[in-house]
């Protein structure tokens, strides 16, 4: 199975400054918010901005989350200057084993540490942004896709 690629945003001070802002109001509503049974009390936000890329890996982890699938965040630290080859298929959305092709191709760089590959963060966003995997469909887009063309397929009576 391959993996849906993580949403990366790289922020500039203008992004930084809107997250600071958003933060502030969703930390707000959380501690104003009454404490449930469980984990899955709402809290209610009145009016929230954020930029638009972090919006999109919010309605990105939302319809994960509505399909049951569990969703985890990893922070790309400034400090970070390499990431493991799982990280890498998964920023990438795609396979281990299709990475390590990359790699050994030489399309991203990487270096060895024991019989390890470690990949340099900054050149995997850069292979990322040169691929122009940024805009990738959501799980719900790609299925609507697929059962437009099985449609599409039985109105012509090709079958499969």
């Amino acid at each position: 199975m391959v993996a849906e690629p993580i949403g990366v945003i790289e922020p500039d001070a203008q992004l930084s400054q809107a997250a600071l802002r958003a933060h502030g109001i969703v930390a707000d509503a959380v501690r104003e918010a009454p404490e449930t049974q469980d984990a899955s009390g709402t809290v209610h936000i009145e009016r929230l901005e954020v930029p638009r890329p972090v919006a999109r890996l919010l309605i990105r982890i939302l319809d994960d989350l509505s399909q049951g699938h569990a969703v985890a965040v990893h922070t790309i630290a400034s400090g970070e200057e390499e990431v493991s080859t799982s990280q890498a298929a998964r920023i990438l959305g795609m396979s281990r084993p299709t990475l390590i092709d990359l790699l050994e191709k030489g399309a991203i760089p990487f270096r060895r540490v024991g019989t390890h590959r470690r990949v340099p963060t900054l050149d995997l966003l850069a292979y990322k942004a040169r691929m122009g995997q940024g805009a990738m469909p959501s799980r719900a887009e790609k299925l609507r896709a697929l059962e437009e063309s099985a449609d599409y397929t039985d109105r012509l009576g090709l079958g499969y």
